[in-house]
């Protein structure tokens, strides 16, 4: 007998009483959430639940945050749920920008019109949208960092998630009047609808929205697995289970 049980151990099984055999690969490939202290009060809670939504704890790589931020500022923060400061960083880069003409700059740079561009920058402004939009790519990284420390401390300790927005401008820009002038064929009454000032704002605004709405899907699909899996391992203690498989951050 130990002669098998030797044989299998080699080959990578084992076996657990009257459970029978097992492979050992398909526990280390699956989650075992059940709380690591759940005599313990957890310091920190992987997700909130209220009424206003669902705010959670989850790894981000700090360069996509510090990119979302360089698209426009705020839109890193948010991913990062520090609405206030996303909504701040986003009215300050909706304002200044707007007072200092840089994004009629851009499209005049690109169509050649460098002089015309140079004209309508104002230089006060500036400064002052440069020095605000590296800060909100700073902070954005910075608080990435320190967002996936309080993640990983999170998981470790094991706790189970606790009961407790961006809106594209399309009026702005007038796109909805220059769709329906293209529709009809009328090109060039089209393209001079477009407002270019508020027209760079939208890119950003709608892949920002939709990114953000994916990470959100995927983060709580996560966090029902996470939830369900330890609802059992603590019901159900002497049958532990092994339930979805690996857990991907």
């Amino acid at each position: 007998m130990r002669a098998i049980e030797a044989r299998l151990a080699a080959s990578g099984y084992r076996i657990s009483g009257a459970r029978g055999i097992q492979k050992r690969h398909e526990k280390e490939n699956a989650i075992d959430l059940s709380s690591r202290h759940p005599s313990r009060p957890a310091r920190r809670q992987q997700a909130l639940l209220s009424q206003d939504g669902v705010s959670s704890l989850r790894w981000q790589d700090p360069r996509i945050i510090a990119w979302w931020s360089v698209a426009f500022p705020g839109f890193g923060h948010f991913l990062l749920h520090q609405f206030v400061r996303g909504f701040l960083l986003s009215a300050w880069e909706v304002v200044i920008n707007t007072a200092a003409h840089v994004n009629e700059a851009i499209v005049y740079s690109f169509s050649g019109r460098y002089a015309l561009a140079a004209e309508l920058l104002e230089p006060r402004w500036v400064l002052a949208y440069a020095i605000v939009y590296l800060f909100a790519i700073w902070d954005s990284y910075v608080k990435a960092v320190e967002n996936n420390k309080q993640y990983h401390l999170a998981k470790l300790e094991g706790a189970r998630p606790a009961v407790a927005v961006i809106k594209p401008r399309t009026i702005a820009s007038r796109s909805h009047e220059a769709v329906l002038l293209l529709l009809n064929g009328r090109l060039k009454e089209a393209t001079a609808a477009l407002d270019p000032q508020w027209l760079l704002f939208m890119p950003s605004v709608i892949r920002g929205a939709m990114y953000d709405a994916c990470m959100t899907a995927r983060d709580h699909n996560r966090l029902f697995r996470l939830e369900q899996a330890r609802y059992f391992a603590e019901r159900y203690p002497p049958f532990p289970l092994r339930l979805f498989g690996r857990e991907k951050e």
